[in-house]
């Protein structure tokens, strides 16, 4: 099979038998776990002009799976300088969050003022990944 034709998302199998053709797609055996079923798409007889013997020729298409993928969120804390982060942590205005008469304002207050601080230091970046790794 080409590289081209695996971009346009099927792929494909010629093969040549001896016998009659299924036309319908079959079950194959639990052993083989990479096709859970063929179907013959297009078959033929091919008339070679200088045998008696004619050649039986089918053809078989597949798509192919594409597997799901799903995107992480992470931080890349690599190179991250530690120190910087502590002093830009120690110079925030931690002491605006007591103004707030709920607790709750309070939390949200700091946890937002970490956050950012964090995420000047550490962006937050996103990569998909495959659900399943492929063999």
């Amino acid at each position: 099979m080409y590289r081209k034709d695996r971009k346009n998302g099927g792929g494909g199998l010629l093969a040549y038998f001896s016998s009659a053709l299924p036309s319908k797609k079959r079950s194959l055996p639990k052993t083989y776990k990479t096709l859970e079923a063929i179907a013959v798409e297009k078959y033929g007889v091919y008339q070679r002009e200088m045998s008696d013997h004619h050649m039986v020729f089918g053809e078989m298409m597949e798509k192919v799976h594409k597997h799901k993928t799903r995107t992480t969120t992470f931080q890349q804390t690599k190179s991250t300088d530690c120190e910087q982060l502590n002093r830009d942590l120690e110079a925030a205005p931690w002491h605006v969050g007591e103004i707030f008469c709920n607790v709750n304002d309070q939390y949200d207050y700091w946890k937002g003022l970490f956050e950012s601080v964090v995420d000047q230091h550490a962006p937050t970046k996103k990569k998909q990944v495959r659900e399943k790794d492929i063999p």
